[in-house]
């Protein structure tokens, strides 16, 4: 093994271990290893692993923690991010598994992690404040397609005899997703096991690093997307002993480093060699609530965007917001009229180009804006995040809740009249708000989700289902009530889904839609809207929405 005490260059991955086993168990299946050695930074080992699907090399660096537990964890993942900043950061072991849910050897890969320490203690017992990771949704996603089983030929130690019997051929290390819970107790008691599961019930190993690692991939500033990889060495019960811990370690390491050679992602090097021809992102800055500095978006673009250079579109209608009232939307939706040709206009220079949306404006306008660009090429979606003030609320990943359609009714041939629509994302959308706007519709759908709340969208892959669901809907209506005269949407939820929601309108299909704005509490709350599938000059393009009398 050479040693150096050159600092690195940025790596694509880094893998964090706790113990020597489990490192070791790593390197052992890396070409070429280098020591590095710094004054100012913890001892870590640079190797290359080739990745051919993806037309290049990743550099990767293995560290070791000095101790167990999340504190050091995060401490320790801090001052190697900061110095090496890589686009990927793994959490690579061992931990107890959860009997009847994983066998001795299975690795588990988190989908969640979550730390079960903080806690309430009351004359009522013990109230658990369980705060999480999720694992980045590329890399899972990347992952749970990952089906090539050789990966398991990486694995040198024979698989330990179970109860004294010889191991057979049949039995195999096999993949498991689930949550990883992590705090700072060694767990040899099936009593404690069955406590943490009432905290979430598909809870499948546990362990005592992998939120501190998550903490600090979160929390610095380049923020690399984060993973954990857990092979099972016991049961976290009475029978806890070491005969496992190497076996596992391996079966860890074997599926990690399987993994990499897979291909996942293109490699920094390609994707910058890539980007240095011809990458450009266009991004559209839309502001019509608040403002927010020019190319906000930039510190929060994923790895895979962020060397693009940023050609930026502006849709400014801030200065006609006052008293918490957009005093002018005619005027604000001219200024977004032309956004079809300036797009048109920057794709014509920059054929090869990504595009972005991201932004704080109002309902109609985000409809209507998405409506213009619903022929366009797929575009990259992003929310502002209040806790960090960044704009990464979509890279957090999760499943999210599921968007149920209500309401509908059969086939109705005959019946001619408008139909009502409310959406529930953010907040619930009630009949009470929108009462008398619309006299005796022929239908009243409402599309929600159970528990409706802020910041429950978490992911592009979210908002995509979501506006599948919205234009099944619209397409339900269209062919169960062909009479339909004119729809009317009433819709609380995030900027990106109103944006790919109006995507989802067809100009030749869809009847005409009005979008409405919530105002406020006051009566009436929903006093504009627009109806989008007009032409911006037609008068009945804005639209009052003061209750009429049924």
């Amino acid at each position: 093994m050479a040693r150096s005490r050159r600092r690195s260059n940025p790596v694509d991955f880094l893998i964090v271990t706790a113990l020597q086993e489990e490192r070791d168990a790593v390197l052992a299946l890396l070409s070429d290893v280098e020591q590095v050695l710094l004054e100012d930074l913890p001892t870590y080992y640079r190797a290359i692993i080739p990745a051919p699907s993806q037309g290049g090399t990743y550099e990767v660096v293995v560290t070791l923690l000095n101790d167990m537990g999340n504190i050091e964890a995060t401490q320790h993942t801090t001052r190697v991010i900061q110095a090496l900043a890589p686009d990927y950061v793994l959490m690579v072991g061992i931990a107890g598994g959860v009997r009847g849910k994983v066998k001795l050897g299975d690795v588990v890969v988190a989908k969640q992690v979550l730390y079960y320490e903080p806690s309430k203690i009351t004359d009522n017992g013990y109230d658990a404040r369980s705060p999480s990771y999720l694992a980045d949704p590329t890399l899972l996603d990347r992952v749970q397609n990952y089906n090539d089983l050789s990966w398991r030929d990486f694995i040198q130690t024979a698989r330990p005899s179970r109860r004294g019997k010889k191991g057979t051929a049949t039995e195999q290390s096999d993949v498991v997703f689930g949550v990883i819970a992590t705090g700072e107790k060694v767990i040899a008691d099936t009593a404690f096991i069955n406590q943490l599961r009432r905290l979430h019930a598909k809870i499948l190993a546990v362990e005592m690093e992998a939120f501190g690692v998550a903490v600090a991939a979160a929390n610095t500033r380049d923020r690399p997307r984060f993973l954990a990889i857990r092979g099972v060495s016991d049961y976290a019960d009475r029978t806890k002993n070491d005969q496992w811990h190497r076996y596992a370690a391996e079966s860890a390491a074997a599926f990690t480093i399987g993994f990499l050679r897979y291909g996942p992602v293109p490699p920094r090097a390609v994707r910058v060699a890539k980007q240095t021809r011809a990458a450009t992102l266009i991004a559209i800055r839309h502001q019509s609530m608040e403002r927010f500095p020019e190319k906000a978006l930039v510190p929060s673009l994923p790895p895979e965007l962020a060397d693009y250079t940023v050609d930026e579109i502006a849709i400014d209608q801030s200065d006609l917001y006052h008293d918490r009232r957009l005093v002018d939307p005619l005027e604000a939706a001219r200024r977004q009229g032309d956004l079809d040709h300036q797009l048109t206009t920057r794709l014509a220079a920059h054929q090869e180009a990504n595009i972005a949306y991201y932004g704080i404006a109002h309902i109609p306008l985000l409809f209507f804006a998405g409506y213009t660009l619903s022929s366009k090429r797929a575009i990259h979606l992003f929310d502002f995040n209040r806790r960090t003030r960044e704009w990464n609320q979509l890279q957090l990943g999760g499943e999210g809740q599921t968007l149920k359609l209500t309401g509908l009714p059969a086939r109705v041939k005959r019946a001619r009249g408008d139909v009502i629509v409310r959406i529930s994302v953010s907040y619930q959308v009630t009949n009470e708000a929108i009462a008398g706007i619309v006299p005796l519709p022929i239908a009243s759908l409402h599309l929600g989700i159970d528990h409706p709340e802020i910041d429950v969208v978490t992911s592009e892959h979210q908002v995509r289902e979501y506006g599948r669901v919205f234009r099944s809907m619209l397409d339900s209506i269209h062919h169960r009530l062909p009479n339909t005269s004119r729809v009317h949407i009433f819709y609380s939820g995030p900027p990106p889904v109103a944006f790919h929601f109006g995507q989802q309108i067809s100009k030749t299909i869809h009847s005409r839609i009005i979008i409405y704005n919530y105002v406020s509490k006051d009566t009436p709350p929903y006093s504009w809207g627009f109806e989008i599938t007009t032409n911006l000059d037609d008068p009945d393009f804005v639209v009052s929405s003061t209750p009429k009398e049924a």
